[in-house]
């Protein structure tokens, strides 16, 4: 896993793709204000099959994410992953195969982030 600190940025409305048949997880970090409302939709691609996204809260660092509580953690093939920045500052995701009934391969998500009024 690609430390925190330099993992990836994230930019709003800009697909991001990668395989977890050749990294074990996909990671990055996505700066949030209090109140946004997010929206994530991604697939696996074949011959990936389910896999799983999680969000930690600002402040998460590579020191605490054993620890960390997922804002959200969820199944983009059930449908749009939905929640509200409930923090301002930089907000972890991390992405992996899931361990119930998961296949490793391409995966790719956009995420949305409409900012509150």
């Amino acid at each position: 896993m690609t430390p925190i600190a330099s993992a990836p940025v994230l930019r709003p409305g800009v697909e991001v793709s990668g395989d977890t048949s050749t990294d074990e997880t996909g990671d990055g970090s996505i700066s949030l204000v209090a109140g946004d409302q997010v929206l994530i939709k991604g697939t696996a691609v074949s011959p990936a099959h389910h896999f799983g996204i999680g969000f930690f809260p600002a402040g998460t660092t590579d020191r605490n994410l054993g620890k960390a509580i997922a804002v959200v953690s969820s199944f983009p093939r059930r449908g749009p992953i939905r929640f509200t920045a409930r923090s301002s500052g930089t907000h972890v995701f991390v992405i992996g195969p899931t361990c119930y009934n998961a296949t490793d391969g391409p995966y790719r998500f956009v995420v949305t982030v409409r900012h509150k009024a």
